[in-house]
């Protein structure tokens, strides 16, 4: 029952980690509304990642200021930071506190005319589809998506005159006409969208 910014016998409980046979100070846990003599961490329940401490001297407004005690919860949690490169997002885009031991379920969303290329961080395995879901969270970790653009193959039909060969674009990029096809005894009008000439023509 240590003395705490909040005053004499406030209280709080010391977090500690095994490494081996190695204990090491993780944190320290105080009562948000730690008061003189709450005596907080007078009794200590844990179970698996939760802890629940005790403050029997703990004053309650409600019933006159008296001190009926309190019991407060803790539970360990680990932030998942999604990470995007450009053309698309992971969906939740901010960070996501993980109680310890659950996994985290994350969507990829490229923008119009992306791909997702891969999905990977904090022990999942990307299958190709939404969503990614983490391994069990044990620690800090990161969760990163990368997206490429789209590209389409461009096949020009030269209607019985010389081989024009193929071209890939990216998607919304603009395409550069190549060179009229040669055919003797006709003469090149445009290239156009359609065989019968009714689309859109190119020069």
């Amino acid at each position: 029952l240590d003395d705490t910014p909040s005053g004499v016998d406030a209280g709080s409980v010391y977090v500690f980690s095994r490494n081996g046979s190695v204990w090491s100070q993780q944190s320290t846990l105080f009562s948000a509304e730690g008061e003189v003599h709450e005596n907080f961490g007078y009794w200590v329940a844990l179970s698996s990642d939760t802890v629940l401490i005790g403050a029997p001297l703990d004053n309650s407004s409600i019933t006159g200021n008296v001190d009926v005690g309190s019991v407060l919860i803790f539970e360990e949690r680990h932030t998942v930071t999604p990470i995007s490169t450009n053309g698309g997002t992971l969906n939740p885009s901010d960070p996501i506190a993980v109680l310890a031991h659950q996994t985290a379920s994350l969507t990829a969303n490229p923008e119009v005319g992306h791909r997702v290329l891969s999905v990977g961080g904090c022990g999942g395995s990307w299958s190709g589809s939404n969503p990614y879901v983490t391994a069990a969270i044990t620690a800090d970790c990161t969760v990163t998506a990368t997206f490429a653009i789209n590209q389409y193959t461009v096949s020009f039909d030269t209607q019985g005159g010389s081989a024009v060969g193929s071209i890939t674009q990216d998607f919304a990029s603009t395409v550069t006409v190549p060179a009229a096809s040669t055919r003797a005894g006709y003469s090149f009008q445009s290239w156009n969208t359609a065989s019968n000439g009714s689309g859109t023509s190119y020069a």
